[in-house]
């Protein structure tokens, strides 16, 4: 977590002093009002052996952007494995019975759900358009 706050700190940095190639408010610039533009990225991990982590720029026309902690790299990358596998019938979802996938459905779906999704919701207040970028 120390790590994830740290990256996160830095990613507020380039913000601030401009370090993308492509500036924050150049991106602000061209979202209407009500729209809200959300920026995945990965932390790299700190050390070998570790997953990293994923979070999120959110960029909203006239506001400073916000940065969202999303959490370990490993269990979103499993989370929306399972849920690929799901929508396109593979993986331990293939031979499943309908009663079996509309289980499995549910579960796997409030899983990504919260790991992906949750996060965001307090920022989403007030938009009525959301573009996402991996």
């Amino acid at each position: 977590e120390h790590e994830t706050k740290r990256d996160l700190l830095a990613m507020d940095h380039l913000i601030e002093t401009g370090g993308f190639l492509i500036q924050p408010q150049d991106l602000q610039k061209g979202l209407q009002q009500g729209e809200l533009l959300v920026d995945f990225f990965q932390i790299p991990p700190a050390s070998v052996g570790e997953s990293g982590s994923y979070g999120a720029i959110l960029f909203q026309s006239g506001e400073t952007p916000k940065l969202v902690s999303l959490g370990s790299a490993g269990l979103i990358d499993t989370l929306v494995l399972r849920y690929r596998n799901l929508m396109t019938g593979q993986g331990d979802f293939a031979l499943d019975s309908l009663e079996t996938l509309n289980e499995k459905t549910d579960q796997v779906i409030a899983e990504t759900y919260g790991a992906v999704l949750k996060p965001l919701m307090p920022h989403l207040e007030g938009s009525r358009k959301i573009l996402f970028s991996p």
